[in-house]
Formats: C-alpha cells, sequence, structure tokens
C-alpha cells in the first residue's frame, strides 16, 4: 500500500518537468510528502493497534469481554499517547514497551542494544510519528517538512521493520494459563 502511493507520487512528479514548471514541481513535491507521512503514520497505527487486538484476543481466549473492554479503554483513540513523538531516539520507545510489562521492556530493549538496525528502526519510526504530529496539530498548510519524499519513503522502509520487530516479539509472548490477566 505505501510502496504503491510512493511510486504513484515518483510518476506524479515525473510528469512535472521540475525544469519547466519549478513552482508547480516544488508545491506538488510539498503536498505529496505530507500525504505520504499522513499515508504512513496512519498504516502504522493501524499494524500497531492491530497487533495488540491480536494478541489480546488470543491471550484471552477469544473472550470478547475482555477483548472489547480492552478495545475501548486502550486502544480506542489512545495510539498517539503511546509515544514520546517530540523524541525520535530509541530510548523513548520504553514508555510504549512498559505497557506490556517489565519482562516484554527488557527483552525489547535488549533486542534494540544488539540490532542496531533496530535501534535506526525505532528512530525513524518515532521521527515520522513526530512529523505526523506536527501536520495534525501545528498547521497542516503551513508544517514545514525538511525531508524529500524519498528520504520519507527511505525511513518508512526503516521504521517498517521496528514494527515487524514488535510484532515478532509480542507474538512470542505466551497468554497466562489461569488468572492473573495479560
Amino acid at each position: 500500500m505505501i510502496p504503491a502511493l510512493y511510486e504513484e507520487n515518483c510518476a506524479l512528479l515525473k510528469f512535472i518537468d521540475k525544469s519547466v514548471q519549478p513552482s508547480l514541481y516544488n508545491d506538488a513535491e510539498n503536498k505529496l510528502k505530507k500525504g505520504l507521512i499522513m499515508s504512513i503514520a496512519s498504516h502504522f497505527e493501524n499494524r500497531i493497534l492491530t497487533i495488540i487486538r491480536d494478541y489480546v484476543a488470543r491471550a484471552a481466549k477469544a473472550d470478547m469481554i475482555i477483548v472489547s473492554l480492552v478495545e475501548q479503554k486502550a486502544l480506542t483513540h489512545q495510539y498517539f499517547t503511546y509515544f514520546e513523538w517530540s523524541k525520535p531516539v530509541a530510548g523513548s520507545i520504553n514508555n510504549f514497551l512498559r505497557l506490556f510489562g517489565a519482562k516484554f521492556l527488557d527483552k525489547f530493549k535488549l533486542n534494540i542494544i544488539e540490532d542496531p538496525k533496530l535501534k535506526e528502526a525505532v528512530e525513524a519510526f518515532l521521527s515520522l510519528g513526530g512529523m505526523r504530529n506536527g501536520l495534525a496539530h501545528k498547521n497542516y498548510a503551513l508544517y514545514p517538512i525538511d525531508k524529500t519524499s524519498e528520504e520519507i519513503y527511505a525511513l518508512y522502509l526503516n521504521a517498517k521493520y521496528f514494527v515487524d520487530s514488535f510484532e515478532k516479539e509480542i507474538s512470542r509472548q505466551t497468554a497466562p494459563e489461569s488468572g492473573g490477566g495479560l
């Protein structure tokens, strides 16, 4: 979905000859990269929430009362409170990871230390979320984006590794056998 959107944006920009219509090209590039950021952030939000929702359903053995409670109180309209978007450094992800318990936090922090690619992916993820917040809350039309579409897409490809790693790590967790909750 995101790769196709990026390719469509590139094709449109290629169609607009920068040397013939530089103002139109720059205007289109600015609008397209903002849309790309919003699309990427929306995509990641959907993936993260789906990963959590699926884990809860599995851990609760599909008990819809528990799933509904978590959906309504922990997931709906909560995603952007999970992260410190203003600090795109790997350590800022700890508040989010802590939501899944100390053991999960420690394991994922160890993964970040052992895998430099994961550290970069976390930072790319937080950077994209920070740009999205800027666009959403600081006047979309005027908010400056200092990255090119290519740089934004590279951040997406990098950040995707964090989301994939989170999914892999949470899927390794086993549901409690009895009582004690999640």
